[in-house]
């Protein structure tokens, strides 16, 4: 296992040129943590391509900054939110692969979040042929806080392969719902691939990744620093946006229409688990809209309950 590992790693070495795709918008206290971290990788052959998304603070200068660098390339928008702003980079990527030898695999990093110097290295050494997505694993950190990425690998890996094992890899959360950490091939992608507008937009591309990638490999180590801070997306105080969880999940429904009866109870068993999640996280108590949430619930018990007995 490690000399199939080591022959890996040896035929990859700084052949892949992978992309890093980071959209900005008003991360000034974090943004040069988080450019260090990429320019800093012990894996070089990389390009980041950096969307300013209408920032109004300082991080469009901070960006620029890192422009003497010429793996890096800023691309600045007027505000079409974090979706909008990742599809920028990979139209850019989509159609500039071919011109500046991009490879073909792109991973995506929030720009208040922090990757371990040999992120990069660790994805890059566990290519596979036909395996389309790697994911390994974060490490939480606060705020102002530096993070410390434990060199040890407490859990073994594992690769799946068909439509169920993904479905019951989410369920059981043995893989994430999030974009990162992951290393993805770019032919299961496209330009328009997050949708935008919304929130929630990770759990809305989780199908399109489930049933387009071929290999799934999950890796053990902790590579990727996600910094929790008040007034992010996943932080901010319940409102009306938090209902893009409906159509979202309704979607998750509809990719699957097509699966057999096993498949579809997989996804009314992960729908029923994120509707609860949500309900409990972002909810506040005896909210008006509460029952909205409740009924979605009852109504995906009784599903199961049926299914059950067919």
């Amino acid at each position: 296992m490690q000399t199939a590992c080591n022959e890996i790693k040896e035929r990859n070495i700084n052949v892949e040129k992978i992309t890093l795709i980071v959209p900005i918008y008003n991360v000034e206290n974090y943004l040069k943590q988080c450019l260090d971290s990429i320019q800093n990788q012990s894996y070089t052959n990389f390009i980041c391509i950096m969307v300013n998304d209408g920032s109004t603070d300082n991080s469009k200068e901070i960006a620029e900054k890192y422009l003497s660098d010429e793996r890096f390339i800023l691309i600045n928008q007027k505000n079409k939110g974090l979706s909008g702003a990742r599809n920028t980079g990979l139209d850019y990527l989509l159609k500039k692969s071919v011109e500046q030898q991009m490879g073909n695999y792109v991973s995506f990093i929030d720009s208040d979040d922090v990757i371990s110097p040999d992120y990069l290295e660790y994805f890059v050494a566990n290519i596979e042929p036909d395996v389309d997505i790697i994911e390994a694993n974060i490490h939480t950190f606060f705020d102002d806080d530096t993070p410390v990425f434990p060199n040890d690998e407490k859990k073994s890996g594992f690769i799946i392969e068909t439509v169920k094992e993904k479905l019951i890899s989410q369920l059981n959360k043995a893989i994430r719902v999030s974009i990162f950490p992951r290393l993805i091939n770019k032919r299961v992608l496209s330009t328009q691939f997050f949708p935008e507008g919304k929130i929630f937009e990770d759990l809305a591309v989780m199908p399109i990744l489930i049933k387009e990638s071929k290999k799934w490999k999950k890796l053990p180590k902790e590579i990727y620093g996600y910094r929790v801070r008040k007034g992010s997306i996943t932080n901010a105080k319940f409102s009306r946006r938090n209902l893009d969880i409906f159509p979202v999940l309704n979607s998750f429904k509809e990719s699957f229409k097509t699966k057999d009866d096993e498949e579809k109870i997989l996804v009314e068993k992960i729908r029923l688990d994120q509707f609860k999640w949500h309900y409990r996280t972002f909810v506040p108590e005896k909210h008006y809209l509460a029952p909205l949430y409740l009924y979605n619930i009852f109504k995906i018990k009784v599903i199961l309950k049926i299914r059950s007995k067919i």
